[in-house]
């Protein structure tokens, strides 16, 4: 499945949840923003790897430990939602 369409689902699925729309909206750039680091379009071709090299070059930019945990729990989010929608095992 594209990326695209998994992060609007992904959206939905938080909306339903009734999460606020500010931590919607932080979710979403967040994992927008590490699906375009990445430059994949498909889920099953992202591997740990590439997650450890968002880490790396948020590190670079100076990004602090607190940020870059913050951004390693929003992904986490995006990632269970996949595994419960049976996107990725």
């Amino acid at each position: 499945m594209l990326l695209a369409d998994l992060v609007k689902e992904f959206k939905f699925d938080m909306q339903c949840k009734k999460l606020s729309p500010r931590t919607i909206k932080n979710v979403i750039n967040i994992t927008k923003a590490f699906i375009h680091y990445t430059e994949k379009e498909d889920l099953e071709k992202i591997i740990q790897l590439n997650i450890k090299e968002y880490v790396a070059y948020l590190q670079g930019l100076g990004r602090t430990e607190t940020y870059i945990n913050s951004i390693l729990k929003f992904l986490r989010m995006f990632y269970k939602y996949c595994q419960q929608e049976e996107y990725i095992s």
